[in-house]
């Protein structure tokens, strides 16, 4: 995942560090590259949690 705007980056880092916590389904791995994947329970688990990211624990 990445935010919208660049300058939402710890915005963003914050809300997935919100959402690992919130939800123990979810993992939150940062690669080598910098790239943030989030990894869950099936496709319409990852869809819940890139929703509540967005409206919920990022706010971007």
């Amino acid at each position: 995942v990445e935010p919208r705007n660049p300058a939402d980056l710890p915005k963003l880092v914050e809300g997935l560090k919100r959402l690992a916590k919130s939800d123990p389904m979810v993992q939150c791995i940062i690669e080598e590259s910098g790239e943030h994947i989030v990894a869950g329970a099936g496709e319409l688990h990852l869809e819940i949690c890139l929703k509540d990211l967005e409206e919920d624990h990022a706010c971007i």
